[in-house]
């Protein structure tokens, strides 16, 4: 997994993501949800932090991560969730994070694998799970609106904003058409 930090300060980065903890359980009649803080890289790629998805405590539900893809399939996870990448991340690791000892040799596998991944805001769909990635970046466009739509050179830019924390253009090339059913 690869996500798009934000900072309090506005700016951001990218980092893999490595794993995921339990933070709080919250109960509602029969629904239950878990609050979770992600382990990433910190800006500076010299440590590990654990970073809530939205602000504790925070109304506005800003989000602090922005997830690029969704494919957890190196991860084991137990049943609420919490997990991490195998074999790199363990449980005892995982209880270890709840009290900030991360050992240092687990920091530079970690800055391996991130120095690994290609960042890029462009994404083309072309399978399955690309579309599995888009709804993830996107929150299956929860909460969006088309704010303009142009028609570019034989290329239609479709311009999304209020998708949680960024704008989304989807670009159709070649000879775009729409179908509507009754």
């Amino acid at each position: 997994m690869q996500a798009i930090v934000r900072c309090i300060d506005g700016s951001f980065y990218y980092s893999m993501v490595f794993g995921c903890i339990c933070t709080k359980k919250h109960q509602l009649a029969n629904d239950v949800w878990y609050d979770y803080a992600y382990l990433i890289l910190d800006k500076t790629k010299t440590k590990l932090i654990l970073q809530h998805e939205f602000l504790p405590n925070n109304k506005s539900y800003e989000p602090m991560l922005l997830f690029l893809d969704a494919d957890q399939s190196d991860w084991q996870v137990n049943e609420i969730g919490e997990g991490g990448i195998q074999p790199l991340i363990s449980s005892e690791i995982l209880e270890n994070l709840r009290d900030n000892r991360v050992p240092h040799s687990l920091v530079l596998k970690c800055v391996d694998l991130d120095c690994k991944l290609k960042q890029t805001n462009y994404r083309h769909i072309s399978n399955e799970q690309e579309i599995q990635n888009f709804l993830t970046i996107s929150r299956h466009l929860h909460d969006a609106y088309i704010e303009k739509i142009v028609l570019r050179e034989n290329k239609l830019l479709v311009t999304f904003d209020g998708v949680w924390g960024c704008k989304i253009i989807l670009s159709f090339a070649g000879n775009p058409s729409f179908h509507f059913l009754v």
